[in-house]
């Protein structure tokens, strides 16, 4: 089953896992396999014996762990594709604009000019640059000025190129991916352009491992990604997403969450990724009940359905008088939740969510599910969960 399940990519190359220590299909697959790899062996008894049983490999008061890395910044399709848009990332206020040729451009929301703010702006006709509403000078996607509409200078001149070339004229443009339907951008205020620039185009973007959310037989959630602003701090949001203890009683009665018949069940850490992450295991007590893989990392936290659990019969499996469900024991289909989150500024996180509905004997994802899904508004999928 979990060989037949395309493979995202990794965060972070993972670290072998201590010896005897469970293993979900996501850790164990990254730990063996090759980039080009996409089955999910577990990792040899050599690597295994070897392995490290935990690790913090960031300095106190390093704060490269939360600026060098890819951060979501929108759901595209929250963006307007002819418009510059207001972002914010770390207190920073940014402004994400689209190129004729469709490239995601994320630079700072500050003209150098008279610091007015480039979201008031508007993409020029040709899509090749951003121009600030209050002088009119124009930035193309590397942040270099390409036209100042009040100049005197002669076009093509000296005076115009001195002007245009001067680094006092640039406007800081941060690297940025589009991803699933997510917009990500690198912050990095520390590094100098070039070393920002290559750091991230090294790193690859933090995915799921279970399901290829990027190619198109999970569909590239466009339309699909649930997105909220929220009045709470980045750690107090990934401390709730990742306790799957609360999530009933915090949303009973919302999304099909029932608090009257909350599980059991134990945690323990299967996955230590030091600063890029670590990978709980949710183990059921009852044997009837489908237990998860939830996967940790700063700006993202999924959980991936537990392929060897909810097999066998229970306390609760289905029965006389019952309903059966679909996603219960002895249904048919998983659910793969999907929670990404960034830093606004102090106080504020931005969520961007989804949910993605697989065939449990196949582990592909279910048509039906996501036609269904897709056709929704975004509201409506929220109530129905």
């Amino acid at each position: 089953l979990a060989a037949r399940r395309p493979l995202g990519r990794a965060a972070s190359p993972r670290i072998p896992l201590p010896a005897g220590a469970p293993a979900s299909p996501s850790s164990s697959a990254n730990a063996a396999a090759s980039n080009a790899a996409s089955s999910r062996t577990k990792p040899s008894a050599a690597a295994t014996a070897a392995a490290p049983t935990t690790t913090n490999d960031a300095a106190p008061g390093d704060r490269s762990a939360w600026f060098q890395a890819w951060w979501p910044v929108a759901a595209i399709e929250n963006l307007k594709p002819d418009e510059p848009n207001a972002l914010e990332l770390f207190g920073e206020k940014l402004v994400a604009w689209r190129t004729a040729s469709g490239e995601w451009v994320v630079q700072a929301d500050r003209c150098p000019h008279r610091l007015a703010p480039l979201s008031d702006g508007f993409v020029a006709a040709d899509g090749g640059s951003v121009v600030c509403s209050y002088h009119g000078y124009a930035f193309n996607n590397a942040g270099r000025c390409v036209s100042i509409a009040g100049s005197t200078a002669a076009p093509g001149s000296a005076a115009e190129a001195t002007a245009l070339g001067s680094a006092r004229a640039c406007v800081r443009t941060l690297p940025a991916r589009s991803v699933a339907g997510l917009l990500f951008a690198w912050p990095d205020p520390e590094s100098a352009p070039a070393a920002a620039a290559a750091r991230a185009a090294a790193t690859p973007v933090p995915l799921p491992d279970s399901i290829d959310i990027e190619g198109g037989a999970f569909l590239p959630l466009s339309g699909r990604w649930f997105q909220r602003d929220l009045p709470f701090c980045l750690t107090e949001f990934q401390a709730n997403v990742a306790d799957p203890a609360h999530a009933v009683f915090a949303h009973h009665g919302v999304a099909g969450f029932d608090a009257t018949t909350a599980p059991r069940f134990s945690l323990a850490v299967c996955d230590d990724r030091g600063r890029a992450g670590f990978s709980l295991r949710q183990a059921m007590v009852d044997p009837s009940k489908r237990g998860s893989y939830i996967h940790f990392a700063p700006q993202l936290v999924y959980y991936e359905p537990d392929p060897a659990s909810g097999l066998a019969e229970g306390a609760d499996a289905a029965g006389a008088g019952k309903k059966k469900n679909s996603r219960g024991p002895g249904g048919t289909l998983d659910t793969h939740l999907i929670f990404y989150a960034s830093s606004l500024r102090p106080g504020w996180t931005r969520f961007m969510g989804a949910s993605v509905v697989t065939d449990r004997a196949t582990g592909q994802p279910s048509k039906l599910a996501s036609i269904f899904g897709t056709a929704l508004p975004a509201w409506l999928r929220h109530v129905l969960g």
